[in-house]
């Protein structure tokens, strides 16, 4: 065997970080302040009103542009301070990485952000999007696809020929509503095709085991 010889460390140098010049440097200083004493500070507050999906209500906002480099890394962002006068939002900073966004733009696009978490709720709850037992790669690129295709395709039609055909659910707890869920338009739609599908069956002249075969399918439907 051969003699052990001691190995030497080895020691990897990284290069340095370049110099900020003074145009990164004042932009550095300028690093996002926590938002307690953003709030208390003397800037000026602006107040914008809402009315869209997934926003409704004032906002009070204070802009500035920054660093924050846990998100950003040394990139300028447009930051927005954000309180809720009147309601129970909690106090929240915001930020964009366009930084010629306006405040009222910039949280409008994260409201949108809404719509996109609902709709995979919706997916997943009714749909069976987290229930699908797919192992093979081409099954799995299909059932998520598949699943957005089938809201879509619900949403659509009760957009256009279902809305007139819903029933508001009776709920003491729950008089107010007044607009649909995507469960509303599921079952709008459900019951649809359990009417079409009676519609054309005759008792008097139908056979028992088409009635049970017709029974079972509708039945199917609510699966």
């Amino acid at each position: 065997m051969a003699p052990f010889t001691r190995r030497r460390r080895c020691t990897i140098r990284l290069p340095k970080r370049p110099a900020l010049d003074a145009d990164r440097a004042a932009r550095r200083a300028n690093v996002c302040r926590d938002a307690k004493s953003w709030e208390k500070d003397s800037s000026h507050w602006s107040t914008h009103h809402f009315d869209q999906y997934g926003l409704h209500g004032s906002l009070q906002t204070k802009t500035q542009t920054g660093l924050y480099y846990k998100a950003g890394n040394d990139r300028l962002l447009r930051l927005v301070l954000s309180r809720d006068t009147v309601g129970d939002r909690p106090t929240r900073i915001f930020y964009s990485t366009n930084v010629d966004l306006k405040a009222r733009e910039i949280l409008s696009l994260f409201s949108l952000r809404w719509s996109i978490e609902v709709t995979h709720f919706d997916c997943k709850q009714h749909l069976g999007l987290e229930d699908a037992a797919s192992r093979k790669e081409e099954a799995v690129k299909r059932t998520a696809p598949m699943a957005m295709f089938l809201h879509s395709l619900t949403v659509v039609w009760y957009a256009t020929d279902g809305s007139k055909d819903f029933q508001i659910p009776v709920r003491p707890w729950y008089w107010w509503k007044t607009e649909p869920s995507f469960a509303d338009m599921l079952t709008t739609l459900r019951r649809k095709s359990w009417e079409d599908k009676l519609s054309t069956v005759s008792l008097d002249t139908t056979q028992r085991e088409d009635n049970l075969n017709l029974l079972t399918y509708l039945a199917t439907l609510t699966g």
